[in-house]
């Protein structure tokens, strides 16, 4: 068996907001309505007061992207997201992206997992030149979404993820490493032997103090 990196994407190594620019690119080439990308701002508008540790947001943002995605096909997506991955590639923070390729260098195998939609975060992944990407499923039948989808790709729903990822692949999570920025992050951090918090928010902070996780802030050096 051997060691891995498994990573959370916004806010561990990107900046900005990865559902956005999804809308965003998705409207600029014409596959998402005024209207869609209305509505999205609207909820978005409604989900932001709530903490992103909240139940209730991760609830807010699954309706967002189920309710986005409905009836549009799987080759609008893969259109999408070939612009979308090597522009989030962008925003990735100098110091994480620097810690990212320290590990491949040394030979370890590295999965991005985010509560994104799984064609996303597995689009960013390839251009990050990660082993995978991890994300949220969603339904589709016969080449449309349906606009159901399987748990969401975060808290206890990545963790699952990360231990069904690292059963198949044979990965050791006590030797494995893990970097994630938000409160419910720590599911799937206290499954590796090597845990680390990237500009945590201060909750995730105060829980990575008790714990005696590394903190590293965006411009500590990467090594």
């Amino acid at each position: 068996m051997t060691s891995a990196v498994f990573t959370d994407m916004e806010g561990t190594l990107t900046t900005g907001s990865a559902p956005r620019l999804f809308v965003e690119v998705g409207a600029r080439l014409g596959i998402f309505s005024r209207w869609e990308v209305f509505k999205m701002v609207v909820i978005n508008l409604v989900g932001k007061p709530i903490p992103r540790s909240s139940r209730l947001r991760t609830k807010v943002y699954y309706f967002t992207l189920t309710s986005l995605i409905k009836g549009h096909t799987l080759a609008e997506m893969e259109r999408i997201n070939a612009v979308v991955g090597p522009e989030l590639l962008q925003k990735v923070k100098p110091g994480s992206l620097a810690r990212i390729r320290e590990h491949q260098q040394a030979g370890l195998p590295v999965v991005v997992v985010s509560a994104g939609a799984q064609e996303m975060v597995a689009a960013f992944a390839k251009a990050l030149g990660a082993t995978s990407g991890e994300g949220t499923r969603l339904v589709h039948k016969e080449g449309i979404y349906t606009g159901a989808g399987e748990e969401v790709c975060q808290g206890e729903g990545k963790a699952q993820r990360i231990k069904q990822v690292a059963a198949e692949r044979g990965y050791e999570l006590s030797h494995s490493y893990g970097y994630g920025d938000t409160l419910p992050d720590v599911a799937f951090l206290e499954l590796v032997g090597h845990p680390a918090v990237v500009d945590p928010e201060p909750e995730l902070a105060a829980v990575a103090q008790q714990r005696g996780w590394r903190v590293i802030q965006n411009n500590e050096p990467a090594t």
